[in-house]
């Protein structure tokens, strides 16, 4: 470069060299890998059993962050000579350090081995690397570090003053503190992140391979928890009672209220899965990374919406949702029940609340069901790449014939919902859709617009969104 241009756009005083060679590099990337992965995995683990409702919905998202970087880990290492089937993994004492910070003894102590322990380490670790290795030739490694860096630290503020607030007393912080020493400890015999890494190459094709038979035993959660000081539950006929004595406008922040709710439960729901069925290929657990925030952000625009309109979550009584019940179903039919039927017949009812609430004059709400709309048919294909291909193999008959014992289930068990878009009113009056009602009762300026709609629109709105 002529001087005059060094003078003009500066010199890059990036060095040649670095520590590591490309089979070292790639060994400690594995390990930065598999605590990524173990990140999200625990995560997906405790998400149903965290009873605060802020909290639960951070990790929702932080946890797909984890399996973002855990993901762009597994690509480098295929640029760096590591695909399928000459895969590495940590050595087992490295593992079992993961493995250990599963098994909390509660909630707040499984946040504080994530945001305390693992994370914190992985930034000093991160730091270490981008120092060490080379700028130029490994620099896809240092940019992808640089970033994983900066979610980091942002999430662990979040979540080390939410520890803090919820270390009420003193027995809380002693268990909190007690559990942070043993992971500490056991960091330390595992031999860390950077300093010559063990690691051993996996028999299969895959990095998932090992995890079923190397996994602590694991049971999901009966009923996704919620605090009691600020959410109170009711069954489902207490909340049709409820709900008939409410004026339209309060009728409204119930549905957005129940659906913000509900949406949590299929985000808990596909973060269970995904820890209960340890035998499935990397890119199930990235999908139901992916489905679990795009729920969490459902939850929030629900939620959103509430207080919007004066609401606020925990105004009024949450139901057991369709968590307890789908959790109660193998994981086939628990796909089923979700992708091919709930979300694949909530697609016209959400294009027709998108059209409604557009007539009535409520743009916003419009804006959102239509992003909604957009998630949940990405959520439609999932169901049938993860049941009808994988599970099933694409037997002609065999989807049709879960998706009939699926049905046979819920006429058995009645309305999964815990918070149906239809209200059926009590005696021999006409079933009417409770989003018109209210709406029309808002929103007088819009009943000949929607008057004027095709009935293909106003009969969808009767279908559920569940």
């Amino acid at each position: 470069m002529l001087k005059t241009e060094v003078q003009q756009f500066g010199l890059d005083t990036r060095k040649l060299g670095g520590y590591y060679g490309v089979d070292r590099n790639a060994a400690i990337l594995t390990r930065f890998r598999d605590a990524e992965f173990h990140s999200m995995l625990g995560q997906m683990a405790w998400l149903a059993q965290i009873p605060e409702w802020e909290v639960k919905k951070q990790s929702g998202r932080y946890l797909y962050d984890d399996a973002m970087h855990a993901n762009q880990l597994r690509m480098r290492l295929r640029e760096l000579r590591r695909p399928p089937r000459r895969q590495l993994r940590s050595g087992p004492d490295f593992m079992s350090f993961l493995w250990l910070i599963e098994q909390a003894p509660d909630h707040i102590s499984f946040l504080a081995g994530i945001y305390r322990v693992l994370k914190p380490k992985l930034i000093s670790a991160y730091h270490h690397h981008i120092q060490r290795t080379d700028p130029v030739a490994d620099e896809p490694t240092v940019k992808v570090l640089e970033r994983f860096i900066v979610d980091h630290e942002r999430q662990i503020r979040y979540m080390d003053g939410a520890i803090q607030f919820l270390m009420t007393d003193e027995s809380v912080s002693g268990r909190v503190s007690k559990w942070v020493e043993q992971l500490e400890d056991a960091f330390t015999k595992s031999g860390g992140l950077i300093i010559d890494p063990e690691v051993e190459v996996l028999e299969g094709d895959d990095e998932t391979a090992n995890l079923s038979s190397e996994a602590p035993y694991w049971t999901p959660a009966t009923l996704a928890a919620r605090d009691p000081k600020r959410f109170r539950r009711c069954a489902p006929a207490e909340a049709v009672e409820y709900v008939a004595a409410l004026p339209a406008a309060e009728k409204l922040k119930w549905l957005w209220h129940g659906n913000s709710d509900a949406e949590m439960h299929a985000a808990e729901m596909g973060a269970s899965s995904a820890r209960e069925n340890l035998d499935m290929p990397w890119e199930f657990f990235m999908d139901m990374a992916r489905l679990t925030w795009d729920e969490v952000r459902h939850t929030e625009i629900f939620e959103k919406r509430l207080e919007a309109f004066g609401g606020y979550m925990g105004m009024y009584p949450v139901q057991p949702g369709s968590y307890a019940y789908r959790m109660s179903l193998d994981y086939p039919m628990r796909a089923t029940d979700l992708h091919l039927m709930g979300e694949a017949r909530g697609q016209l009812a959400l294009w027709a609340r998108r059209e409604t609430h557009g007539v009535f004059g409520d743009e916003l709400s419009s804006k959102m069901f239509d992003y909604i709309h957009a998630d949940e048919d990405g959520h439609v294909r999932l169901g049938k790449i993860w049941v009808t291909e994988h599970l099933l193999g694409n037997v002609p008959g065999k989807a049709k014939e879960m998706l009939e014992e699926v049905y046979h289930s819920r006429r058995i068990v009645g309305d999964i919902s815990g918070m149906p878009f239809t209200l059926k009113p009590k005696g021999d009056i006409a079933e009417d859709d409770a989003i018109v009602t209210i709406l029309k009762e808002l929103f007088p300026e819009g009943i000949d617009d929607y008057e004027q709609m095709s009935s293909t629109v106003q009969d969808a709105l009767k279908r559920p969104l569940d």
